[in-house]
């Protein structure tokens, strides 16, 4: 526990961690000559990190929406993912709006975009898309925090998923705390994709039985 007491006491630092972020980070992330200045927070190290981090969520990402998710569910997919994100952005509890995209990649260029001014919006087909959710999205927060268990997760190991995920990632105005239980986990993403996600890694161990993480082994 006093392990435990002293990850506690580094709660504030995370905080300026995760939300370092100048006002040039503001700007939609449409425009690639910006420099972004943040970071995204990737807790690893032996033992479960579940309940540290939701302690840590829930003391300091009160100020705007925070989407939980478990990414040892073995059924788990970036879909469902994105309808919780584009939900929450658009503050409705609807969730028909995400029967509307067609694709996940449609998805995310919506949830990147959704912050931006109409003049910077470059796809006519987004700026139609927004254009007609417009009485939906007028009080979209500032910011969503995504806390994501097991970012390695079975269901989340894919190429593709971790690009998507690191999409995700990239919008400066999602701010994505993740752990790893695996020592390899950063085999997972190529250079490009360790770019978006801009990990600040940060060393937690535990030694907390991986209750919750290992509940579905097996399962699929």
């Amino acid at each position: 526990e006093a392990l435990v007491e002293n990850y506690r006491d580094q709660f504030a630092q995370w905080w300026c961690q995760l939300r370092y972020v100048t006002s040039l980070c503001l700007t939609p992330v449409i425009d690639p000559t910006i420099v972004q200045i943040w970071f995204n927070l990737l807790f690893y190290g032996l033992g479960s990190k579940k309940q540290l981090l939701e302690d840590f969520a829930k003391i300091y990402c009160k100020d705007n929406p925070l989407i939980v998710v478990n990414g040892y569910f073995p059924n788990l997919t970036v879909k469902a993912i994105l309808n919780a994100l584009v939900t929450k952005a658009l503050n409705v509890s609807d969730a028909s709006v995400n029967a509307q995209f067609k694709s996940v990649h449609e998805q995310i260029e919506y949830l990147q975009h959704i912050w931006a001014k109409h003049e910077q919006i470059r796809s006519p087909r987004v700026k139609q898309r927004l254009h007609k959710h417009a009485q939906m999205y007028h009080d979209v927060p500032d910011r969503i925090y995504l806390l994501l268990h097991n970012i390695d997760g079975p269901a989340l190991r894919a190429p593709r998923a971790q690009e998507w995920l690191s999409l995700l990632a990239h919008i400066p105005q999602l701010h994505v705390l993740a752990s790893t239980d695996h020592v390899n986990a950063a085999l997972l993403w190529d250079t490009r994709q360790l770019e978006h996600f801009n990990w600040l890694w940060l060393h937690v161990p535990t030694y907390a039985r991986l209750s919750s993480e290992t509940s579905y082994e097996g399962q699929s």
